[in-house]
């Protein structure tokens, strides 16, 4: 989504490897979510889900893009003036979907029984979370930020192994083509820096100088 999406806004097509590494990776996760295909089998709710997981996406794409604009605020700036906005628009959303019966307000008995939870969610779910989101785009650039999230059903599998959770072969393989083209773009992108500040060094150099 970030490469067409950075390819068809700016006009900045990314390389052959990055796409072919990025084709990689979704193959990977393919193989990690759906157990080699053993999975297969989406209902209209897992389809329904499978709609807001990719919209949930889109939106990261379109954040993290938006966030180039802000080059010259900090993480923890940029942070606070995202969560501000988007905390006054969730509570507008559910004041409208209360009355239409979509959501409810839960009682005290219950916001305490998850208290704990709530707390790890807001602060480090969601703000300390945003923070390194923000620090890291700035540090790796949009496209290879988008990459890393497909690493995140990896780190779901990695959680469910240490809660006791086994898994098939297909599965483990996914999840070594997923950190195999993580790591192959990120040493193709190191590689093109380094060539691109080596050739841009050599024509320095060859400048004639002033006498």
């Amino acid at each position: 989504m970030t490469a067409i999406a950075d390819w068809l806004v700016r006009g900045r097509r990314p390389a052959r490897f990055t796409l072919a590494c990025i084709a990689t990776a979704f193959f990977g996760v393919v193989m990690v979510v759906t157990q080699g295909g053993a999975a297969v089998a989406p209902g209209r709710e897992a389809l329904l889900g499978d709609v807001l997981v990719l919209a949930g996406a889109l939106c990261w794409v379109v954040y993290t893009m938006g966030t180039e604009m802000f080059r010259g605020w900090s993480a923890l700036k940029l942070t606070a003036l995202t969560l501000i906005p988007g905390s006054i628009g969730l509570i507008l959303v559910t004041a409208a979907l209360v009355p239409l019966g979509v959501a409810t307000i839960p009682s005290w008995g219950d916001i305490r029984a998850v208290s704990g939870e709530l707390a790890f969610l807001a602060v480090i779910g969601v703000a300390a979370s945003f923070i390194c989101w923000n620090a890291g785009a700035r540090r790796i650039g949009t496209l290879n930020t988008m990459l890393m999230m497909n690493l995140i059903p990896v780190v779901t599998f990695t959680i469910g192994f240490l809660q006791g959770r086994r898994f098939v072969a297909s599965e483990l393989v996914g999840a070594a083509v997923v950190i195999g083209a993580l790591a192959a773009n990120n040493l193709y992108l190191r590689r093109t820096a380094r060539t691109a500040a080596a050739r841009a060094a050599a024509i320095g150099d060859n400048r004639p100088r002033p006498t």
